[in-house]
């Protein structure tokens, strides 16, 4: 497709050692109809096949490879690779990641090209195995049998559910440069969830393709970040710096965007402290000067709920003796 004047797209893939899999996304780039893009790839491995494989492979003055000197973990590369963005669009995606439709990019780019008033475009997306095999469990983001993109509400922000009816993948999307700063700003908490949130939050209209343009591979993602001491750790494994992560992101949103998020309601922050009670348990009660929204009857309700989880844990202890 010869669509120079639609705009390019800074393509940023933020890697660690999977240069077998990151081919894999390359060939799948590199196949698209609409050709009018960069690819900046930024390395945390700490060998050199990544490297070895870029350079030997591709040589293709559109791949803008960066190996960092040391492992900055996932926010640290995933911002190094935003740093970089000059188009007039930008994705990003994993290195374990394949786009499996070759108009990807064309059917988003001319769906923001037509819908000047929104900033974003997802879509479907196809559930795989490490190995590549289709995942019993798909995503849960059919909204229809159609064959095409329309304007859509985002997701419905039902936080404690772990697949909400309506799913919307960050990593199906397509941003104007616009939303650089604000995507570039949830990578400083380590993770997408503070775009998305905001998304959700102020219940922006969002474009979205009933196409699966994108596999999403299950699993070996690098949650990798820097914590306060410049030490890398974990947060998927480490409760403590997981319930930090969520506090951050929520008072910053709050702080930032007060009069935005209308979304942010009674339901939600129930929904928020009670993932910080499964993280911090007592210690989350805590942190109640954060949820305005709630009153007496709402904390007496919180702590049952911390109580029963407490008494499932018991009752657990128990049974192992």
């Amino acid at each position: 497709m010869n669509t120079p004047n639609l705009g390019k797209v800074s393509i940023c893939i933020p890697t660690y050692n999977r240069p077998a899999l990151l081919e894999k996304l390359l060939d799948s780039i590199l196949s698209q109809t609409y050709t009018n893009y960069e690819i900046i790839i930024t390395d945390n491995s700490d060998t050199l096949e990544t490297k070895d494989l870029i350079e030997k492979c591709y040589k293709d003055e559109c791949i803008h490879y960066h190996k960092n000197e040391k492992n900055l973990g996932m926010d640290g590369n995933s911002l190094r690779a935003l740093s970089y963005v000059n188009g007039e669009y930008f994705t990003f995606t994993p290195d374990d990641d394949i786009w499996i439709d070759p108009k990807k990019l064309e059917k988003q780019v001319l769906f923001l090209q037509s819908n000047n008033n929104i900033d974003c475009c997802f879509s479907n997306a196809l559930h795989i195995h490490h190995d590549g095999t289709k995942h019993k469990n798909q995503f849960h983001s059919d909204y229809s049998k159609q064959n095409t993109c329309e304007i859509i509400y985002p997701i419905s922000l039902q936080l404690d559910q772990k697949q909400p009816p309506e799913f919307v993948c960050i990593l199906t999307g397509m941003m104007r440069h616009t939303m650089l700063n604000i995507f570039t700003e949830s990578w400083k908490y380590g993770c997408e969830e503070y775009f998305m949130w905001y998304l959700g939050g102020s219940n922006t209209k969002i474009g979205f393709c009933y196409d699966q343009l994108v596999a999403i591979r299950d699993g070996d993602h690098n949650w990798q970040v820097n914590d306060e001491n410049g030490t890398l750790t974990n947060y998927r494994k480490n409760d403590r710096r997981r319930a930090q992560q969520i506090i951050d992101i929520w008072s910053d949103l709050l702080k930032t965007y007060p009069t935005d998020l209308i979304m942010f309601d009674k339901k939600v922050e129930k929904n928020v402290f009670k993932m910080l009670i499964r993280l911090l348990n007592k210690e989350a009660f805590g942190y109640t000067f954060l949820f305005t929204k709630l009153g007496t009857f709402d904390f007496i309700y919180l702590y049952s709920y911390y109580l029963m989880k407490e008494l499932k844990k018991g009752l657990k202890w128990i049974k192992s003796r």
